[in-house]
């Protein structure tokens, strides 16, 4: 039954700015359709997202989306008392909307993965982890994922607050743009001087605000980082991770496995 419930999404343009730079996506036309409807995410989906970023652990019990889809009631521990599934949506326990910020934070990268899902046509076998740099001359990245689409690639960083209502662009949701929009500049130096550690031909910010209202949707902004040009092939690295994928489940069901060695 879980896997049939839904979370409604309502995906919007940060303001005018930011959807005069995305409509110039080659994704316009869909974005344009989300952002006039409500997207519903299955909630399983939703769940599993919330763990996603266990995966850079490199263990067994969190290695990819299936593995960890059968870990979800852990996500839902980690939501006891912070989180509310509402009939259509989800909300904030608190009734002033105060939150725990790595809550915000995994539920920013869940809702926002799944929006650039259906923005792209991709599933979770597209994305890999952005390696993270540490130490004093650690170069940004973006916060969480890369993935190609066959066309282009795609990176996105996903950030969440939660505020006690949602239909006001309040200063949460505005410190969340504005760390987007330095990092972006960051980037862009980077890119400048060929620098950038990961390069994107598509660049995404997403902002997932949770409000306290019981009969709200959770809301999902788009922004608009910049691009950068990118050497590698699109549809040779959607490959790749696919090819990725398929080596560790048969690395998993048969760790000798010689078609596992060539892969």
């Amino acid at each position: 039954a879980l896997a049939l419930d839904t979370i409604k999404v309502e995906v919007a343009f940060y303001d005018a700015a930011e959807k005069s730079k995305l409509l110039a996506y080659p994704t316009a036309s869909v974005m344009q359709a989300l952002v006039a409807t409500q997207v519903e995410i299955p909630k399983a989906e939703f769940l599993t997202y919330y763990l996603f970023h266990r995966i850079k652990l490199g263990t067994d019990g969190y290695r990819d989306y299936q593995t960890i889809g059968k870990k979800i009631f852990v996500t839902l521990a980690y939501l006891d008392e912070c989180l509310d599934f509402t009939a259509q949506s989800i909300c904030a326990h608190n009734q002033k909307g105060k939150q725990l910020t790595e809550i915000s934070e995994h539920v920013g990268e869940a809702i926002g993965l799944s929006v650039m899902n259906r923005i792209h046509g991709l599933t979770e076998a597209d994305w890999a982890p952005i390696p993270e740099q540490r130490g004093r001359n650690a170069k940004p990245s973006f916060d969480f994922q890369i993935a190609s689409d066959g066309r282009q690639f795609v990176q996105v960083e996903t950030k969440g607050s939660s505020v006690a209502d949602n239909r006001v662009l309040s200063d949460a949701v505005k410190a969340q743009k504005r760390k987007i929009d330095d990092k972006k500049v960051k980037l862009s130096a980077l890119a400048l001087k060929g620098e950038d550690p990961n390069p994107a031909g598509l660049r995404y910010g997403t902002i997932a605000v949770v409000d306290a209202r019981k009969d709200g949707n959770v809301r999902c902004f788009l922004t608009d980082p910049p691009p950068d040009q990118v050497d590698e092939k699109p549809a040779r690295f959607r490959l790749l991770n696919r090819m990725r994928r398929l080596r560790d489940w048969i690395c998993f069901l048969s760790p000798r496995s010689a078609l596992a060695a060539a892969l």
